[in-house]
């Protein structure tokens, strides 16, 4: 049996809580093995609608790991947070499939 495959979201405050949850939640009900990573750190979220979701980790603390897929929830202002992380673009930048 081939292992599950993983996905990193990458949730930053103001990120729409819906995008984050949803997309978690049908990942998840698929078998793949969801990390939620804080862009500032492990602590609470707040998002748009003020929402607060706790990650399982930092982005920093699993940036070096591999995953399937990166998912970034979008929302204001969410989205320019994580349009400003030079992490991001390299994330984006690492698969030549892109």
């Amino acid at each position: 049996m081939s292992p599950p495959k993983t996905a990193l979201l990458i949730l930053a405050d103001g990120a729409e809580e819906m995008e984050a949850v949803i997309s978690t939640d049908v990942l998840r009900r698929g078998g793949v093995e969801v990390t939620i990573a804080g862009l500032n750190g492990a602590g609470t979220v707040t998002c748009a609608r003020k929402t607060k979701i706790t990650p399982d980790a930092a982005l920093k603390d699993v940036q070096s790991k591999t995953f399937d897929v990166v998912v970034l929830p979008g929302g204001q202002p969410g989205s320019n947070s994580l349009a400003a992380v030079r992490t991001i673009h390299v994330l984006d930048k690492e698969d030549p499939g892109v």
